[in-house]
This record gives structure tokens, C-alpha cells and sequence, in this order.
């Protein structure tokens, strides 16, 4: 109930300012149906959003504040975070296969058991350490 609480304040904040580039309907969605593949949520501020086992493969999170956001179990396989804010965001056994993480913040978060395969780092670097053989 947290949870949608919280998306739902973040739409009714943040749904109707021209000044945001995220889709208010891709946010929308992933409030209902916890799943949104390909989604357009790039400059979205989503700190301290519960996004726990969330589906958000091939999604745009560029340049979104997701600082102390709970992403544990969430699907990012081929997300772009480029610049995005994970300050002290909880990722553990995030899948970031094929994400690209170019330039993102990662003080402080919790990466314990995250998926790494073809994944760009913030400094460009590719991690394939979970990759199978």
C-alpha cells in the first residue's frame, strides 16, 4: 500500500508539470501493473520510491533522481541510467544486464548479488561478471 501511495503522490506532483520530461502515463502504469518495458521516466524524481521486483526492463531512468530508492529484485536489463541518482538506493539482486549506467551516481548503494552482463559502469567501463561462459 506504501508503495502505491508513493507513485500515486508522484504522479499528482509531478503528472502535469511541462517541465519534466518522464511520461505521467508510463509512471501511471507502473503504479498499476508493476511493469513497464520501455517506459520513459528520464529526469523523473523517484527518491525513496519503493520499486521492489518492479519490471522495468529497457526503461529510460536518464538523468532521474532515484537517490535512497528500493530496487531490490527490480528488472533494468538494457535500462538507460545514464546520470541517474542511485545515492544510497537499495539494488540488491537487481538484473542490470545490458543496462547502461554511464555517468550515474552510486554513493552509498547496495549492489549485493545485482546481475552485471554487458552492463556499462558509470565510468564506462563494461562489467561482464555475471555473463555465462
Amino acid at each position: 500500500m506504501r508503495r502505491v501511495l508513493t507513485v500515486v503522490m508522484l504522479v499528482f506532483l509531478f503528472g502535469t508539470s511541462p517541465s519534466l520530461a518522464f511520461d505521467a502515463d508510463d509512471l501511471e502504469l507502473v503504479q498499476t501493473s508493476m511493469r513497464c518495458i520501455g517506459c520513459d521516466l528520464s529526469n523523473a524524481d523517484l527518491t525513496g520510491a519503493d520499486l521492489t521486483i518492479v519490471y522495468l526492463q529497457r526503461a529510460n531512468l536518464a538523468n532521474a533522481d532515484l537517490t535512497g530508492a528500493i530496487l531490490k529484485g527490480t528488472n533494468l536489463i538494457g535500462a538507460i541510467l545514464t546520470n541517474a541518482d542511485l545515492t544510497d538506493a537499495n539494488l540488491q539482486s537487481a538484473f542490470l544486464s545490458g543496462a547502461d549506467l554511464t555517468g550515474a551516481i552510486l554513493t552509498g548503494a547496495d549492489l549485493t548479488g545485482a546481475t552485471f552482463c554487458e552492463t556499462i559502469m558509470p565510468d564506462g567501463t563494461i562489467n561482464n561478471s555475471d555473463c555465462p561462459e
